[in-house]
């Protein structure tokens, strides 16, 4: 049996560490199952070595020169392993129990002064174009909020509120933290959100792709997930200056077993609103399969959108769509989303938030199929109208052919809160700088 495999796919998909963290694990198992392997044969196997291996190679990382701190990491990957071979009953003892870490030597930590980090940061010319709001704003988050490098790299619009001044980030483990911002902090932010917005306009000189006015763009996706693989996608889209402009994209994705893929696909347009959005997949999950999709298309006039996915899901696979969509002027959106449970202990959530404006119409269908035992899945909708003249429609439609799944939905309609504008123009905003937090707010 390959108890290393089944280390590694519980690490991924139950303690849901990140990819860094298992090829991390994975490299420290290889090393000592190499160590055991040429020096005692007769406990080479994971399963089968004992407490004298483990201090042997202990001893020997040590002489190499090996770092206290490199050594305890390693000694914590061969804890955590056979913590679970214990659980799982593949061990009756437990090697670990007659193993001492050796100590670590504690050393104060380095630190810039808050002087010198203010000279630092008033002294040094930045500019005042994008590239140098955005490396001031890169510094700035760092400092003031202690982040994380991974941590700023994965931020978005979303984890971001201005309203209550406040910043979501995602940390070690995939666990979400809240740090409050100062108001310098966001007035940075606000400075860097507006200069980006006019980079994005003036992108126009930047390819001759973006100068096009009229243009038809198709794009045929094939995308098969293999089995334990973790697959990301990040795709960005931007039109400032589409007046007829056709973006087509028809895939076709399968997610094998214990495979994972994350799509995000974030839409910029201009504001002529000229063009057609027209997106479909159909997506099979395998056993324990993970799909996460993100589609968003908040910047700019939609034109027109017509969102169409279709999702079969395995065995104990979870399906997670979210769609995020503000429609201004006279755009046009439909989106459709289907998802049939078909294994036993599927999971799927269908998440669609849209914001409308002016004369702008939406029309949102969230389906899913619960199709076998203790599947479980739920549709909710959230579609807000400012305006008299925009039109909403949200049709959930929830279908269960087992007795033993259960598939929920949730639809909501509304305007937005005037107290919720007031309050944010008490707070120095004019009505539509509020509207806009609050809509941020909702799309996030």
């Amino acid at each position: 049996m390959n108890y290393k495999k089944l280390f590694l796919n519980y690490l991924q998909f139950e303690k849901r560490y990140s990819q860094h963290t298992i090829i991390s694990y994975q490299t420290d198992l290889d090393q000592f199952e190499g160590y055991a392997r040429n020096f005692f044969e007769d406990e080479e196997g994971l399963d089968r070595a004992g407490a004298k291996v483990i201090r042997s190679w202990i001893a020997h990382m040590m002489e190499s020169g090996m770092s206290v701190r490199s050594v305890n990491r390693k000694i914590t990957t061969l804890k955590t392993f056979y913590k679970f071979m214990m659980r799982e009953q593949h061990i009756k003892i437990n090697p670990m129990d007659k193993v001492i870490s050796p100590k670590l030597k504690k050393t104060l930590p380095a630190f810039v002064e808050e002087e010198k980090m203010d000279e630092l940061l008033d002294s040094h010319a930045f500019g005042k174009d994008f590239h140098g709001a955005r490396n001031k704003l890169i510094i700035e988050l760092l400092y003031l909020t202690g982040m994380r490098l991974s941590e700023l790299i994965q931020l978005e619009d979303r984890h971001i509120d201005l309203y209550e001044h406040t910043i979501k980030v995602t940390g070690k483990r995939n666990k979400e933290r809240i740090i409050p911002l100062e108001h310098a902090a966001i007035d940075i932010i606000r400075n860097y959100l507006n200069l980006r917005k006019q980079e994005i306009s003036n992108l126009k000189t930047k390819g001759d792709w973006l100068k096009r006015q009229e243009k038809t763009k198709e794009i045929l996706m094939k995308v098969d997930a293999q089995d334990n693989s973790e697959v990301s996608v990040i795709a960005h889209c931007i039109f400032p200056n589409a007046v007829k402009v056709i973006h087509k994209m028809d895939a076709d994705i399968n997610i094998g077993a214990n495979a994972r893929l994350d799509y995000k696909e974030t839409h910029y347009h201009g504001d002529f609103g000229g063009i057609q959005v027209i997106p479909k997949a159909r997506v099979t999950l395998g056993e324990k399969a993970l799909y996460e999709n993100t589609f968003s298309l908040v910047e700019g006039c939609v034109g027109k959108l017509d969102f169409d996915y279709e999702v079969i899901s395995g065995a104990r696979s979870v399906a997670e769509l979210t769609a995020k969509v503000y429609g201004k002027s006279d755009d046009i959106i439909k989106i459709s989303e289907k998802v049939h449970l078909n294994g036993s202990e599927a999971r799927s959530l269908i998440k669609t938030r849209i914001v409308l404006r002016d004369k702008a119409q939406a029309e949102v269908i969230g389906e899913t199929y619960g199709n076998a035992p203790y599947a479980r899945g739920h549709v909710d909708c959230t579609e807000l109208v400012n305006g008299k003249e925009a039109i909403a429609r949200a049709i959930p439609i929830v279908s269960v052919t087992d007795g033993r799944a259960k598939v929920t939905h949730e639809a909501a309609i509304g305007s937005i809160d005037r107290r919720q504008v007031e309050t944010l123009m008490a707070r120095g905003l004019d009505e539509s700088e509020a509207v806009d937090v609050i809509v941020r707010g909702i799309l996030r």
